[in-house]
């Protein structure tokens, strides 16, 4: 009975592991186009839309980490990109390549994790340069973060006319010390 039940077990174990590995093996299915309300196919995201900057060869665009805004010069947002090439070439690359885009450099940090600001009409961007894997160095992310240029004058506060109290121009008050003060 023992071998019979063990032979049974064995049979249903090895009939396990066939259906299992099959269903570890991938599949090379192309995705399914995602489509607007209209049944119209949404434009995918490319780099030829990102007439303002450069891109480095043979990168790729993080569309999970991408979330971009506006006309393709005047976009802001953050545009994520994983690139073949070792971050300090991509640090070089940014380094030369953005004054021919008509961006001026305001800051820029070389170190593990490269840190570079630019400025352009009312638009500033910073790029973040990280190292790809610890089994891949060669490769590294790219975060370039563009948003408005801020610095716009502060608004000023409206004069209050002199007969109107404010916290201001009110004499201040000296309070007494607890001691002072009457028993209850």
């Amino acid at each position: 009975m023992w071998i019979r039940s063990r032979k049974a077990g064995a049979l249903v174990g090895a009939s396990l592991l066939v259906i299992l590995s099959g269903c570890v093996q991938s599949v090379g299915l192309d995705p399914t186009p995602v489509s607007r309300n209209d049944g119209q196919p949404v434009k995918q995201q490319n780099f030829a839309e990102f007439t303002d900057v450069p891109i480095p060869g043979e990168s790729k665009m993080d569309m999970d980490r991408t979330v971009v805004f506006g006309a393709p010069q005047g976009w802001i947002g953050r545009l994520s990109i994983q690139s073949s090439t070792h971050a300090a070439r991509i640090f070089d690359f940014f380094k030369q390549r953005m004054p021919d885009y008509g961006w001026q450099e305001i800051a820029s940090v070389r170190a593990a994790t490269s840190f570079m600001t630019y400025g352009r009409d009312d638009r500033v961007m910073t790029i973040q340069i990280q190292p790809g894997t610890p089994l891949n160095l060669d490769k590294a992310l790219v975060d370039m973060t563009v948003s408005p240029k801020g610095g716009s004058p502060v608004p000023q506060p409206v004069a209050q006319p002199a007969s109107m109290p404010t916290a201001f121009n009110q004499p201040a008050v000296m309070m007494e010390p607890e001691a002072s003060l009457p028993p209850k």
